[in-house]
């Protein structure tokens, strides 16, 4: 079960580290990720460090040479520039000029089709929060479970509310409800790694699909978004309840299962006095769902 979780900065500071050698800036906790995440991937980590920035599958020996060239892309960039670029920038570049050169190296099921799919992704977010949208969620839950069946992996749905929120709305009105749903948004989004997909589910709750992922990492993550939003100013304490659900720990069935089992931890949440996150097991069955 793997659990490792590293943020875009870390995953930046890892693929430079790890392709060129770079160790400038590197902490000792980031080294023990990093050799965590060498260790979890072992034969095919170009493939995984690929899928961790597209969310495309290609091969690890493709995978290995778009990633050098994208190294070599950044050295040139930054010599014409006189400045030092972050990495998704030189990846990106690439990325779109050799469009063509990676759905040639790719299996025939990852096409132009797969690569239009995963750049159409910038048109499927929530407007106001900036999250991805609730068609999105569930066209990537339904992904994620064919991608665990096929690879063996688990992954983690967590489902979180903000607590008495309708109340927060009457009592200072919806435009400062609003900001505070960018706020948490903006939390989450900075709490998740970079292959997580957050979403705006609706009104004030939220999806984390949350790929290769424990239901331990699971609660890692929502535990630290929660103490986040419960320690920010706002104009009362705002907090934020959540529930977790494992695939295949908890149930191998269906993505409406997984949720099921996820709203039920998160009714138990709001059971015990809200401001917790609670990890689905067998005997909150018999609860009803918000």
């Amino acid at each position: 079960m793997i659990s490792l979780r590293m943020n875009i900065s870390e995953f930046n500071k890892f693929i430079l580290f790890y392709l060129s050698g770079k160790t400038a800036g590197i902490t000792e906790e980031e080294k023990e990720k990093f050799g965590q995440f060498i260790s979890e991937s072992k034969n095919y980590i170009y493939a995984r460090l690929f899928f961790e920035y597209t969310q495309i599958e290609i091969d690890d020996k493709s995978a290995r040479i778009f990633l050098k060239n994208v190294i070599k892309n950044k050295r040139k960039m930054e010599e014409a520039l006189g400045m030092e670029l972050d990495f998704r920038v030189a990846f990106l570049d690439y990325l779109i000029r050799n469009i063509t050169t990676i759905t040639e190296a790719s299996e025939p099921r990852i096409i132009e089709d797969k690569i239009f799919k995963n750049l159409n992704q910038l048109i499927v977010k929530d407007e106001l929060t900036g999250l991805f949208n609730y068609r999105h969620y569930e066209n990537e839950l339904i992904k994620e479970f064919a991608r665990a069946n096929r690879h063996g992996h688990a992954f983690s749905l967590v489902i979180m509310d903000i607590d008495d929120f309708k109340l927060f709305n009457d009592t200072f009105g919806h435009l400062e409800g609003n900001m505070i749903l960018k706020r948490i948004a903006h939390i989450i989004q900075y709490t998740v790694r970079v292959s997580d997909i957050p979403c705006r589910y609706g009104g004030e709750e939220f999806a984390l699909v949350l790929p290769q992922t424990d239901k331990k990492g699971a609660y890692i993550l929502s535990e630290k978004i929660r103490q986040t939003v419960a320690e920010e100013s706002f104009k009362i304490k705002v907090t934020i309840s959540g529930g977790i659900a494992e695939f295949p720990g908890d149930t191998n069935k269906t993505d409406r299962t997984l949720f099921t089992y996820a709203d039920k931890a998160l009714y138990h949440s709001k059971q015990k006095g809200k401001n917790l996150i609670t990890r689905f097991e067998k005997n909150l069955l018999s609860l009803r769902s918000i």
